[in-house]
């Protein structure tokens, strides 16, 4: 098992350098079987790189928890070679934090033995990008550390006119080693959107604490293809708003029923969320669910109920303010303010058409919003640039294709016969039709809101197809979320009623004269989710699923300007 733990541990610090999204999961492979052979040194080797990792892709609840893991670890090995030589090998952990808290050069010098040094400066550098996210670390204290390892580890670099190694080099640049390059500039994210996005308005509510369930993989041998919507084990990382983080591992349901998701939670998620069961039940604590690149799809939020009402779900009250985010994302910016803005729908199909349309009635209302109608297929989308756009609303499929996952605005179809389905699937791996999230952020590049809503239909039992229909429209919605996009909303098939009532809500979110945002788009979906489970009263089971599929992507701090 120490082979495999060295190889993965090699293998996730050579992935780390090229594709540092795609290290965690090795890397955190390799931390388990270390600890699970008793070895300390190759342990706190591959936590560092870990705590590394997530300390460059600005993941600051996973770099907490990685390095809490390597503390761990980081005693043990101490107290090892404390009594293989007699004395005090390693400096104490608490001796490394204070380094982190004002580092000198004279200080980073001193830290010994020196074959360990490196790698200490490692986790000196990491305690202080989580000091940094905190705000407690001093704008100095970079400083000091990037002129310690460019002198200690720099190094110069030719830089060329072009890509050969025949062209003029133009100037000769100072470079730092590998895996900390971007580590000094890997805030600038968190920074923009502080500075491109205007705050909430002073009189909008105080934003309540924050709870947030991170979902990783837990398979790090799995490799090749694997469907978005098939079953995996995961790791689960739940941080309350005390700070205290605790692990947890369960497994993905693929297209069960949420109900069994919901239930085989394990009992350590439950009584980790023992201390959130009461304000999460009055709104007084927002629960962020933030799965990894292709865990977005399950019903997280289902799990997040059991955690809740601490006992077998039973279809009822979802009045949480719930709301998901993405591991790496490009940070919004302020959509320009200007006298006019449209709320532009996508809507083939006259049933559609209509239940839009009699839906967004009341955003006229605002005055300077105006509504407008499409018919838009995926083809019209390449010379489209409409900067007027702050809301989007499309309804359709997302569907998996050979380009990934993409949103078919088609007028709904009778269920397709086995060949039909086939010669579907066939296609589309030969053709990509629909909406790329790229290609929708490029022809609308001032989104402030968009809305993926199936197409309105009868109401009928839920089975695995709508359930596969909403893990798709959750993982695009993800994908368009990361390019920017401060909130995108899925909304499941509803029956017409229904679907004009749910539309007329989220309306008049934003026709109010004081739009709050994130704030008011939580008061919104609550009032949607109780909308849909009262409709569903014949089928709480189908009501209760069809509630959870009401999945928001927004960032924290949205204030709902449009116009």
């Amino acid at each position: 098992m120490r082979r495999c733990a060295e190889i993965a541990r090699d293998e996730g610090e050579l992935l780390a350098l090229r594709l540092p999204y795609a290290a965690p999961v090795v890397l955190e492979r390799a931390l388990a079987w270390f600890d699970e052979c008793g070895d300390a040194t190759g342990a706190v080797i591959a936590g560092a790189a870990l705590a590394m990792v997530h300390g460059r892709l600005g993941a600051a609840w996973a770099l907490d928890a990685a390095l809490d893991r390597v503390r761990g670890h980081y005693v043990r090995l101490r107290d090892n070679m404390s009594r293989e030589d007699g004395g005090s090998a390693l400096p104490d952990w608490p001796a490394l934090v204070a380094l982190a808290s004002a580092p000198t050069a004279g200080a980073l010098d001193a830290l010994a033995p020196r074959g360990w040094r490196p790698w200490l400066a490692r986790l000196v550098a990491c305690l202080m990008r989580q000091q940094q996210y905190k705000g407690t670390l001093a704008a100095e204290s970079l400083d000091t550390l990037r002129d310690w390892l460019s002198s200690h580890y720099g190094m110069l670099v030719n830089v060329r006119a072009g890509p050969s190694v025949t062209d003029v080099i133009i100037e000769r640049q100072l470079a730092l080693p590998a895996e900390f390059t971007g580590w000094f500039d890997a805030l600038d994210a968190e920074e923009e959107i502080t500075r491109g996005y205007t705050p909430e308005p002073s009189d909008a509510p105080e934003r309540p604490p924050v709870a947030r369930l991170e979902v990783l993989p837990a398979d790090a041998s799995a490799v090749g293809y694997r469907s978005l919507t098939a079953k995996q084990a995961v790791m689960m990382l739940l941080t309350l708003p005390d700070g205290i983080i605790v692990g947890i591992e369960g497994r993905s349901s693929g297209l069960d029923p949420y109900r069994e998701l919901a239930n085989v939670a394990p009992s350590d998620l439950v009584a980790a969320f023992l201390p959130l069961r009461d304000a999460a039940r009055t709104g007084a604590v927002e629960i962020v669910i933030q799965p990894d690149a292709d865990l977005h799809g399950p019903a997280w939020e289902a799990l997040v109920a059991r955690g809740i009402e601490g006992e077998a779900v039973t279809p009822g009250a979802l009045p949480y303010l719930l709301r998901r985010e993405v591991t790496r994302s490009t940070p919004p910016r302020q959509p320009p303010r200007g006298e006019r803005a449209e709320v532009f729908v996508v809507a083939l199909g006259r049933l559609a058409f209509s239940v839009v349309q009699r839906g967004w009635q009341s955003i006229r209302q605002t005055g300077c919003l105006e509504l407008r109608l499409s018919d838009l297929t995926a083809f019209d989308l390449t010379p489209l640039m409409e900067p007027d756009v702050r809301i989007l609303h499309v309804v359709g499929a997302a569907e998996e294709s050979s380009a990934g996952v993409v949103l078919q605005p088609a007028p709904a179809r009778a269920e397709p016969t086995l060949k039909q389905a086939t010669d579907q699937i066939r296609g589309d791996m030969a053709q990509t039709t629909g909406f790329l999230a790229g290609s929708l952020q490029r022809a609308f590049p001032d989104l402030a809101l968009c809305v993926i809503q199936e197409h309105p239909g009868d109401q009928y039992p839920r089975n695995a197809l709508d359930r596969r229909s909403a893990a798709l429209a959750r993982t695009f919605a993800a994908e368009l979320f990361a390019r920017g996009v401060p909130a995108v909303l899925t909304l499941p098939s509803l029956e017409p009623r229904l679907a004009v009532d749910v539309l007329g809500r989220l309306a008049s979110a934003f026709a109010q004269r004081q739009r709050m945002g994130t704030a008011a788009l939580h008061e919104a979906l609550i009032d949607i989710r109780a909308a849909i489970r009262e409709t569903y009263r014949d089928d709480a089971e189908a009501g209760w699923e069809a509630a959870l599929d009401v999945c928001l992507y927004a960032i924290p701090d949205w204030n709902g300007e449009l116009c």
